[in-house]
């Protein structure tokens, strides 16, 4: 009964899921938008000093030492 109800509040509670699951669905509004600005790394502009902008794969050691 306990595993059960551990699966269940797991399902329930995005922070337990997989980050491809909760991703998967900014994927297809990231084409969009890109499609919209027809440019695929339009959101770099916003942080030009932070790499890829900040979307994926930044470092928070890299941009705590651009903050004066």
């Amino acid at each position: 009964m306990r595993t059960l109800k551990n699966t269940i509040h797991k399902i329930l509670n995005w922070e337990y899921w997989n980050t491809n699951v909760i991703y998967f669905p900014i994927f297809f509004y990231w084409i969009y938008l890109s499609i919209k600005a027809r440019s695929l790394g339009f959101f770099n502009a916003s942080n030009p000093k932070i790499i890829n902008g900040g979307f994926a794969l930044e470092s928070k050691k890299e941009i705590y030492d651009l903050i004066p």
